[in-house]
């Protein structure tokens, strides 16, 4: 039986630590079985709770719902649609620099149809328009005022929506970020998928470019489709984010298995990047190659076992 390891990249599994990340597996024929792999939260993680949100309302159409503690969205029995916004200051939490892995978006919804309501999937769509959140209180807020949101308005009195609620493709964005599929009241969240992570990572780069995402259900003019979803003034939408910092040092975040070959993968750090085998847990630690510009490193079984790390060239003496 032989131990051997590898490289790849994995930015959605890295792996914090020390900077010398070390495992092995165990060969037999084709099979690998992993014996050890250090353990840890991939990354960095930040809870950005929702800055600024409000509710677009069909069946007001020129009422703000800023402050209001709970938020209108989805279809009503009288096919009246509404629509959440939803804030986050991102770039005030996040370290500059830093690269999204993940991205994830925890809601409460609170109420809806108390009688045969219709579960639906709703969506996330990145707002690509600023705008205010307003003031008003109230199950339906109030009157729109100077610079407040609405249905119809974008900025009142002077700033109108491409069409009343927004228009995909210039007020809110063309491509979903992501989706959930909502029934009774509960706790839900909008997993991570590329484009939500994408999305954060603009933000983050490109602050002026922040105007959050839209909610809204993709069963819209159904019936009875209408949810309640706490505001921040209630229970935040908590926004979750996994990232790195890319000067930090490598981290092993998996083997996998390829033919009689194993990878391991690694995230972090900056190349090119140098291999180390180690026979034992005696040592000594020896270069395995030369330095990988990229991040992929191919070894096959050899010898009873070894110990391999990666290390970062901006660490080497």
């Amino acid at each position: 039986m032989g131990f051997i390891t590898g490289v790849v990249p994995d930015l959605s599994g890295s792996l914090p630590g020390s900077r010398f990340h070390h495992g092995f597996a165990g060969f037999a024929a084709v099979a690998v079985m992993l014996l050890f792999l250090p353990q840890g939260a991939p990354g960095e993680n930040a809870l950005i709770e929702c800055t600024s949100d409000t509710s677009l309302m069909e069946v007001a159409p020129e009422y703000n719902a800023g402050w209001t503690s709970s938020l209108q969205v989805g279809t009503n029995t009288q096919r009246n649609s509404a629509r959440i916004l939803f804030g986050f200051d991102v770039a005030s939490t996040l370290p500059p620099g830093a690269v999204i892995l993940r991205a994830s978006l925890q809601i409460l919804v609170l109420r809806a149809d108390p009688f045969a309501a219709v579960n639906s999937p709703f969506e996330l769509r990145r707002v690509l328009v600023p705008w205010n959140e307003g003031t008003k209180t109230g199950l339906k807020g109030g009157p729109s005022e100077d610079g407040e949101p609405s249905w119809d308005w974008i900025s009142y009195p002077d700033i109108g929506w491409s069409e009343p609620g927004g228009l995909i493709g210039v007020d809110y964005s063309d491509a979903v970020s992501s989706t959930c599929f909502i029934k009774k009241p509960a706790t839900y969240v909008f997993d991570s998928t590329p484009e939500m992570a994408h999305d954060v990572q603009t933000w983050l780069d490109a602050p002026d470019t922040n105007f959050g995402w839209m909610m809204r259900s993709q069963f819209e003019g159904v019936p009875k489709t209408a949810r309640r979803v706490a505001s921040r003034e209630d229970t935040p939408a908590l926004l979750s984010v996994d990232y790195y910092m890319p000067d930090a040092e490598p981290y092993i975040s998996g083997v996998t298995t390829d033919g009689n070959s194993v990878v391991i993968q690694w995230t972090g750090g900056q190349g090119p990047y140098l291999l180390q085998r180690m026979p034992t847990t005696d040592g000594p630690w020896e270069n395995y190659g030369v330095l990988i510009d990229g991040t992929t490193a191919r070894v096959t079984a050899e010898g009873d076992q070894a110990y391999f790390r990666v290390l970062s060239s901006a660490s080497l003496p």
